[in-house]
């Protein structure tokens, strides 16, 4: 399970979530762990045809530093749905390692979005995680 910190730790560098990377206390220094950025480099990122987009959705782009491709250039290794405010999923993520998935839940979690499918051990519409604006 990761701890509330996590995502702060992977604030150091473009490739600390995927490498491993820990920040030491000076790289961080004034930045409070629940404001930190989560800096995935080159997140790929889907919008499904015919979906709106949300309303949130610069806060997403900004805060996952998000790549919107037209078509994946190979299979991801999992993915993670966003719903737009009416519910419907809109934005597909592309996760290619379980490092940058604990720190793509992380930021979910801690930017107030709740994971449908949270507990269960089965994926939905190709599907392995859906996101959905807290109120």
């Amino acid at each position: 399970m990761l701890d509330r910190g996590h995502a702060f730790r992977c604030k150091r560098t473009a490739l600390a979530c995927d490498e491993g990377l820990l920040a030491s206390p000076s790289d961080v220094a004034g930045v409070i762990p629940d404001q930190a950025v989560l800096p995935l480099v080159a997140t790929k990122s889907r919008i499904l045809a015919g979906a709106s987009l949300a309303t949130f959705d610069a806060e997403i782009v900004a805060g996952l530093s998000i790549e919107t491709v037209r078509l994946w250039a190979s299979l991801p290794r999992m993915q993670i749905a966003v719903q737009n405010d009416s519910g419907v999923p809109y934005r597909m993520i592309a996760v290619e390692s379980m490092r940058q998935w604990h720190c793509l839940i992380q930021w979910f979690q801690d930017n107030r979005f709740a994971d449908e499918l949270s507990g269960r051990c089965f994926s939905r519409n190709k599907f392995d995680a859906i996101f959905r604006k807290l109120v």
